[in-house]
C-alpha cells in the first residue's frame, strides 16, 4: 500500500491480538499484541506489551510497557517508559527513556535523554546533546547505562560505564566508570566518578 493512502488505514488492538505489518496511519495497542512484519506508520502508541517481528518506522513511537523489535527503529520522536529490546539500530531525532533498554546495534539521535531504571545497554551512542541521569535513587535494582563508545556535542552522564566518551563539552557525574574522555572545550568530573584517562583534543 502506498504511503499516500496511509491516512485511511489505522490499526487498533485492545486486549490480546495479532496483526500484519504494513503501512498505517495510527497504530494503537492497549494490551498484548504481536505484529508480524515491518511496521511503517505515522504514530505508534503502546500501553502494555507489543512484539514486532520486523523493523519499525514511525514519526512517533510512544511506549508505556515493554516491546521487542526484531529489526531496527527509525523515528522522529521516541518516548519510552518501561523496557524495549531492539535487535538492530535505533535512529531518531529525539529519544527519551525512563526505564531500561537493550539495543544490539547503534543508537543515534539528535537529543538523547535517558533515566535508567534497570539496565540500559547499547554498543555505540551518538547525538548532539546526550544526558543520562537518575531521577530517583530509591529504585531497587541495577541503574546503569553500559556503552562502548559515546560521542556527542554536549554530554552529561551519571551512572554510566563506557570505554570512550568523546565530545565538545563533557560532564562526568556520580556513579560513572569511564576509560577515556576526549573533549574539546569543557570537562568536569564529579568526585564520585572514575575516569582512567582524559585528553583535550
Amino acid at each position: 500500500m502506498e504511503k499516500a493512502n496511509r491516512k485511511n488505514r489505522n490499526l487498533k488492538i485492545f486486549g490480546d491480538g495479532t496483526a500484519s505489518g504494513g503501512v498505517y496511519n495510527n497504530v494503537v495497542i492497549r494490551g498484548v499484541a504481536d505484529i508480524d512484519g515491518v511496521l511503517d506508520c505515522a504514530n505508534f502508541k503502546v500501553t502494555g506489551v507489543c512484539n514486532i517481528h520486523g523493523g519499525l518506522q514511525a514519526k512517533l513511537f510512544k511506549l508505556v510497557g515493554t516491546s521487542d523489535v526484531d529489526g531496527s527503529i527509525s523515528a522522529d520522536e521516541v518516548k519510552i517508559v518501561g523496557e524495549v529490546t531492539v535487535r538492530g539500530d535505533c535512529n531518531a531525532e529525539s529519544l527519551a527513556v525512563m526505564g531500561g533498554f537493550t539495543i544490539d546495534g547503534l543508537l543515534n539521535a539528535g537529543k538523547i535523554d535517558i533515566s535508567p531504571y534497570g539496565l540500559c545497554e547499547v554498543k555505540e551512542m551518538g547525538g548532539e546533546t546526550i544526558q543520562v541521569r537518575t531521577r530517583f535513587r530509591m529504585f531497587v535494582g541495577y541503574q546503569h547505562l553500559i556503552c562502548e563508545t559515546i560521542e556527542g556535542d554536549d554530554i552529561k552522564l551519571e551512572y554510566t560505564k563506557a570505554r570512550v566518551v568523546r565530545g565538545n563539552k563533557v560532564s562526568i557525574g556520580p556513579g560513572c566508570e569511564i576509560g577515556l574522555v576526549e573533549y574539546k572545550e569543557y570537562f568536569a568530573q564529579a568526585k564520585e566518578a572514575t575516569v582512567n584517562d582524559c585528553k583535550k583534543i
